[in-house]
C-alpha cells in the first residue's frame, strides 16, 4: 500500500466509513433511467466506492473518475482495478486534465463534493463544455444551511482561548448554495430542464467513537488543517465532543445534513 499524503484525505478510513455518502449517491443514481452505455464523468470520485456502483450501472459505457486528492486516487485504483470501463484521472475539476477535456460525455455525476469548490461559475461552465447535446448534470452536494448546528459548535471551540490563535488566518473552505442561486447560475450558462432543490436528513451515529472518527475524517478537515500540533488536533476534537455532551444534548450523536440536488440538461 502506498504511503498516505499527510496533507490529503485519509482515503483508507474514508472508504471504510463513507456509508452516508454511498446512501446519498444511491438515491441520486436512481433519479436517472440509465441505458447502460453512457459516457460518464464522476466528478470527485473519492475512494471509488460509489464509482463502483456506477460502473455496474453502465456495463457497456465508460466512466472517467476524477479526483484532485492523490490519496483518494490511490485508493480508487485499488477499488476499481477490476473494472475495464473506468479510467481514473488525478485532476482539479476547475483545471481539468487534457485526458478529459477532449472528450464529450453524457452524464456528469457528482456526490458530496462540489461544496468543497468555491467557484461554481467556473465549475458549471466547465461542465457545460464537457457535456454532449442532451447531456445531463446529476449532482448532489451540501446545500444552504448544511451542518448549521454542528458548525456553530465547531466555531465556538475555534474561538476559545485555547485554539483562537491557530485560526487567525481562517478562511471558510466550503460553499453551501441556495437553490435559487444555483438555478440562476445554470440558467445564465444555458442549461435547460433545471431542477434544483434541498433535502434534509439527520444522520445518527452509534456512539461517541464512530461520531468522532467521522468528524475527524470528513467534516472537520478544514479546521484541523489549521492546527499544527497533533495533540492539539485531538484536543480540539475532544473539546467539540465535550461541548456537545454538556450543552447540546439534541446533537448526540448526529449531524444535520442538508443536501442540494441539481439536475439539468445541455440542450441547444
Amino acid at each position: 500500500m502506498k504511503a498516505r499524503d499527510g496533507n490529503g484525505w485519509d482515503a483508507e478510513t474514508y472508504d471504510n466509513i463513507s456509508t452516508i455518502q454511498e446512501e446519498f449517491a444511491l438515491k441520486l443514481i436512481q433519479l436517472r433511467n440509465w441505458t447502460g452505455n453512457e459516457i460518464v464523468v464522476d466528478a470527485g470520485c473519492g475512494s471509488g466506492r460509489v464509482t463502483k456502483i456506477l460502473a455496474k450501472e453502465i456495463p457497456n459505457g465508460k466512466i472517467y473518475a476524477i479526483d484532485i486528492d492523490v490519496n483518494m486516487i490511490h485508493k480508487a485504483k485499488d477499488n476499481l482495478s477490476q473494472f475495464e470501463n473506468v479510467t481514473i484521472i488525478n485532476s482539479d475539476l476547475l483545471d481539468l486534465s487534457s485526458e478529459i477535456t477532449s472528450t464529450k460525455v453524457d452524464v456528469i455525476f457528482s456526490n458530496a463534493v462540489l461544496h468543497w469548490i468555491l467557484n461554481h461559475q467556473k465549475l458549471f461552465n466547465t461542465f457545460f463544455e464537457l457535456l454532449n447535446l442532451n447531456g445531463q448534470l446529476l449532482i448532489q452536494c451540501g446545500g444552504y444551511g448544511n451542518l448549521k448546528k454542528a458548525i456553530s459548535i465547531f466555531d465556538k471551540v475555534k474561538h476559545s482561548e485555547k485554539f483562537k490563535d491557530y485560526f487567525i488566518e481562517w478562511k471558510k473552505e466550503w460553499y453551501f448554495p441556495k437553490p435559487s442561486d444555483t438555478e440562476k447560475l445554470l440558467n445564465e450558462i444555458g442549461y435547460k430542464n433545471i431542477k434544483v432543490y434541498l433535502s434534509e436528513t439527520s444522520i445518527s451515529f452509534a456512539n461517541r467513537s464512530s461520531y468522532s472518527l467521522y468528524l475527524k475524517t470528513v467534516v472537520l478537515r478544514p479546521y484541523l488543517r489549521y492546527i499544527q500540533s497533533d495533540n492539539d488536533k485531538e484536543e480540539y476534537l475532544e473539546s467539540i465532543l465535550n461541548e456537545i455532551e454538556q450543552n447540546h444534548f439534541e446533537m448526540i450523536w448526529n449531524l444535520d445534513y442538508i443536501r442540494l440536488n441539481i439536475l439539468a440538461h445541455k440542450i441547444i
